[in-house]
């Protein structure tokens, strides 16, 4: 499973940077509560390994050899709020290796997400067992009178601070439905 989400996660801006530089709008993904938007041409992944752990629906950029992807979550099952989810995500990701070795978070930060009272980026490294280093980021957000934390996730190789924040501006949430 490690390996399958691992081999999910290794390069190809070329979508995401015609996305982030007013290219393809790209397609809206959502729940009931968390609406994102995937570049143009990205296909949902049913793979074991990218819908598991709370992430409810996976995004690749290529079915057949897929380098980077998107997952969302309107529960992830972890806690009510998003400090103590990207807490519980971090611990998992490096003492169960969920990601690959070497697991270090590199910022967390919160941002603005409207109908959030908590909103919390983190961006982190991660490194394969082919020994490239991988980097995500985790959007977490939770509204205390729902009581759960939902979040978007974007890992892969070589992802711009553009191409980050292209697919979290794009994230939109409506607790409760």
């Amino acid at each position: 499973m490690l390996r399958k989400l691992a081999l999910l996660t290794s390069t190809l801006a070329l979508a995401l940077s015609a996305a982030a530089c007013g290219g393809p709008e790209g397609t809206a993904i959502e729940t009931s509560t968390v609406k994102v938007t995937v570049p143009e041409g990205w296909i949902e992944s049913t793979d074991e390994a990218a819908i598991s752990e709370g992430w409810e629906i996976a995004y690749v950029d290529d079915g057949a050899d897929p380098h980077r992807v998107i997952r969302v979550s309107e529960d992830l099952g972890l806690a009510p709020a998003a400090d103590t989810s990207a807490g519980s995500l971090q611990a998992r990701s490096m003492f169960s290796q969920s990601y690959g070795s070497g697991f270090r978070v590199v910022d967390k930060s919160d941002f603005t997400l409207a109908r959030a009272d908590r909103a919390i980026e983190v961006e982190f490294e991660f490194t394969l067992e082919n020994g490239d280093t991988m980097t995500g980021y985790w959007w977490l957000f939770s509204d205390r009178s729902v009581g759960v934390t939902a979040g978007v996730e974007l890992t892969g190789a070589d992802i711009s601070v553009d191409e980050a924040e292209a697919v979290r501006d794009s994230i939109r949430y409506t607790p409760g439905g």
